[in-house]
């Protein structure tokens, strides 16, 4: 599974799903209702939010797959659901992403490549793995449950106010 418009770069992922053409892909999106090189294997379309969790939690790994080189932190919201979810998730390298995901812990950070999306789904299906991709997903919902709390995003928020006025204070 992976989803979303905003700021995704799904080719790497499509390059990637053929090699894979025994794991079907659902890509939860409009932006390539017209792509006519789409792989036997992947499934695309828009879907309504109620839908886009719903092939989420059916789903056995989640990618969030974003453009590189921004500026600003994209795809978040899907991530920490996936986590949330006990989902094993990839992310492609970007700005955000380790405050979120720990590599080979609750889930894989990679480079972007076809071949780095190919090598960590590889992974992610392999039987030999199963125990310790259920631990992945495990550790990644504990990590949401306890450190990705409302509580703690104000705490967060505060104590940058506290910082920006001790600095404004400094230079007065």
């Amino acid at each position: 599974f992976a989803g979303g418009n905003s700021l995704r770069d799904y080719d790497p992922l499509i390059k990637a799903a053929r090699n894979l053409p025994d794991i079907q892909f659902r890509l939860v999106t409009t932006r390539l209702n017209n792509r006519t090189d789409i792989p036997a294997n992947v499934k695309v379309g828009g879907e309504p939010y109620p839908e886009f969790i719903r092939l989420m939690r059916a789903s056995s790994v989640v990618v969030v797959p974003v453009v590189k080189g921004l500026q600003r932190n994209a795809g978040m919201a899907t991530l920490l659901n996936a986590m949330l979810l006990e989902k094993p998730s990839i992310a492609n390298e970007s700005l955000g992403v380790r405050d979120h995901l720990e590599d080979g812990v609750t889930g894989f950070v990679v480079d972007g490549s076809p071949e780095d999306y190919e090598k960590a789904i590889r992974w992610l299906f392999d039987p030999a793995n199963a125990d310790a991709v259920a631990e992945m997903g495990r550790k990644a919902r504990e990590v949401v449950v306890n450190d990705f709390t409302y509580e703690k995003h104000l705490d967060g928020l505060v104590d940058n106010m506290q910082e920006v006025i001790a600095k404004f204070f400094e230079k007065n």
